[in-house]
């Protein structure tokens, strides 16, 4: 406690002592003072810190009420890795919070998309990516390239307008640094149509792009070369 600076007045000492102590075999008195840690200053990601590490070790201490801390720190933040930690100290409890904590994570999408891609939950990740995008909620692109090649195995027709938009998305400005990994991105297209027995779509789609960018010469040169 001497060391990380006496009454420990910010988060991320608070986060460092407790580490220490548990490190030390203090694990009741490391618990105390990460728990305390999620509201002294130092700003949110630092108490953030504190509280995950509060859970964790309440968690690994087998202490009862484990579920609680756990169910605390996904309330306050609702991050993938919480909603799993939360998930595995309630055990077969789970179901009757599962619901409750994808409609808490649905305003950071991206966490909720990493959450039941973990969970192996493909199809609810993909319904749940479709209402985001439709709501103005935004992903990461590599969720999105993540879960195309997912859910194609599961129907490989439904990701085709999805690879399409993820094309679209990069050709918004006329960047020619952009330009590689989009005509990339139209191979697997093209690739994904003729798999899934829809070669047309990647057809008349590529035309279109072409009419629609055909001031762009640079980007024209590219899919000539590519042969899209």
């Amino acid at each position: 406690m001497r060391i990380h600076g006496g009454d420990l007045p910010r988060a991320h000492l608070r986060a460092e002592a407790a580490k220490a102590l548990h490190e030390a075999g203090f694990i009741e008195r490391a618990i105390t003072v990460a728990h305390e840690g999620m509201s002294v200053p130092g700003g949110d990601f630092q108490q953030q810190e504190c509280g995950e590490l509060w859970a964790e070790l309440v968690t690994a201490s087998g202490a009862k009420d484990a579920a609680a801390a756990a169910s605390t720190v996904f309330d306050r933040w609702p991050t993938a890795a919480n909603a799993r930690r939360w998930e595995h100290a309630t055990g077969g409890d789970w179901p009757t919070h599962r619901e409750a904590a994808i409609e808490r994570m649905r305003q950071k999408a991206w966490e909720l998309i990493a959450y039941l891609l973990d969970a192996g939950d493909v199809a609810r990740a993909w319904s749940e990516a479709l209402l985001a995008a439709e709501e103005g909620r935004s992903l990461l692109a590599e969720q999105w390239d993540d879960l195309v090649a997912r859910y194609a195995k599961i129907d490989p027709v439904a990701v085709l307008p999805v690879m399409a938009q993820l094309i679209d998305d990069r050709l918004v400005e006329a960047n020619t640094r952009v330009y590689p990994g989009a005509v990339r991105r139209m191979r697997e297209l093209r690739k994904a149509a003729l798999a899934a027995g829809r070669p047309e779509f990647a057809g008349e789609y590529l035309a279109e792009l072409r009419a629609r960018y055909a001031r762009r010469p640079a980007l024209i040169a590219k899919m000539d070369a590519a042969r899209v």
